[in-house]
């Protein structure tokens, strides 16, 4: 059941009422047609909703200012960032399309454990996900 309840003088944005899943494994396509692939998720242990999504994506597709490592084969860089649903443009079932580019989301952190805590062995995650494929934002690390 989806929230969608309206009070006068109460003024919600329509990206805090969208109910987003993404599977891991997804690609995930920035504006520009890079794409990163979603690794875990973040969810608010309050209402089971996945507030961020935790992605790995190559830095840049650019070989030529790479050079040749490795016998001809070129090694990109990778990241590993929090990105918060609300840069979600439309998510399918087998892929996502954010708001923002590539160079817009190297503005993101990198992913910081840290920063999260893994769900205990005894809590049961919202289809379709697996408790290792959960994490909770530490409240310490707003």
């Amino acid at each position: 059941m989806i929230n969608s309840v309206r009070a006068p003088g109460i003024d919600l944005e329509a990206e805090d009422q969208r109910f987003l899943q993404p599977s891991i494994g997804e690609q995930i396509y920035f504006r520009d047609g890079l794409c990163g692939t979603v690794q875990r998720v973040v969810i608010n242990p309050n209402n089971r909703r996945v507030v961020a999504m935790i992605v790995q994506w190559q830095i840049s597709n650019r070989q030529s200012e790479l050079g040749s490592l490795m016998g001809g084969k070129t090694l990109l860089p990778e990241r590993l960032v929090a990105i918060p649903m609300s840069a979600i443009r439309f998510l399918t079932k087998s892929s996502g399309f954010l708001q923002i580019d590539s160079a817009e989301a190297a503005g993101y952190s990198d992913f910081d454990p840290s920063c999260f805590i893994a769900p205990r062995e005894d809590w049961t995650p919202p289809y379709p996900y697996c408790p290792d494929d959960v994490l909770f934002p530490r409240e310490d690390s707003k």
